[in-house]
This record gives structure tokens, sequence and C-alpha cells, in this order.
């Protein structure tokens, strides 16, 4: 998780591997949690760059689905909850979109995800890491109510506190 640890789960997880593993604890300040779920693949599988030969078992399925909640968490890079982690999240991703685009205009399967968004894609492809394209198509999706009664409006961004 990317919020403080209030210790209320430790009994339920079992920590640093092992048999009978119920899930792992890792908690790291950073700006999304989406983050974390990037560097647990590229710890687990590394990156479809390392080693003499591009390996395309190790590339995220659907990279762009996880770079959007980034970018979003962390008001493009830019607000005060951005790290220097989600960068590095951001820029690992940023590898296998790039390798999705190769693929998708080589007439191979790529993500759906990237199929409907290829000017996304391809923007990365073409060897920008800029992720201002992908920013301006979540605002977008973010701010058009159209289709939402008021009470679906007014519960889209409801926060409960006690």
């Amino acid at each position: 998780d990317h919020h403080s640890d209030e210790h209320m789960y430790d009994d339920s997880i079992v920590k640093n591997g092992g048999e009978g593993v119920t899930g792992i604890k890792r908690i790291l300040p950073v700006g999304s949690a989406t983050t974390l779920v990037a560097l647990l693949w590229k710890e687990r599988f590394g990156s479809p760059l390392d080693g003499p030969a591009f390996d395309q078992s190790k590339i995220v399925p659907c990279p762009l689905l996880l770079l959007s909640p980034i970018v979003a968490d962390t008001g493009n890079f830019k607000s005060n909850k951005n790290t220097p982690t989600d960068e590095a999240a951001r820029d690992f991703l940023i590898t296998h979109i790039v390798a999705f685009e190769k693929k998708r205009k080589e007439g191979g399967d790529a993500c759906p995800l990237h199929n409907a968004v290829a000017d996304i894609s391809s923007e990365f492809g073409s060897g920008s890491s800029s992720t201002k394209t992908i920013a301006a198509h979540l605002k977008a999706l973010k701010d058009d109510v159209r289709g939402l009664t008021v009470p679906e409006t007014l519960r889209r961004d409801y926060k409960r506190f006690a």
C-alpha cells in the first residue's frame, strides 16, 4: 500500500515468503499503489530488455492499463505525491508500451486497450516519454458525467469519514 502502515493485518500476512503465504505486505511512500504493482512485476520477471536478446515473455500484459492510474494519482508526475519510484515505474512501463506498439504495428496480438488507444501508445513508440496525451485522455474521461444521474454524480468521489 502507499498509505501509512496502521498494523491492522499483521497477523494475517506471512512476511518474506515461505509455505502458506497468504499475501505480502509492502508499504512504501509512493504516489500510486499501482507503482507497487509495477515494481512487483519487475522484481518477479525482470525487464524484457534484460539479457542479450529481447525476451517477450517478460512483457507486462497491458502496461498502459498499469500506467494510467499512476499518471492519474500523481497528477501526471507533477503533484507533491509524485516520487522518484513512481517515475521509475513509469519508465519501466513505457518500455513495455513501446514493445506492445511494435507488436501491434507488425500485426501481432496486442493488448485490447492498446488497440483502442493506439494514438497514445504510438506516441511512446515514436520515442517520446511524455505522458501528456494519456493525462489529457484520463482527464476528459474523468470529467465526463454524461449518462450519470444526479445521485450517481454526487457519489462519484464520495468519501466517508469515521
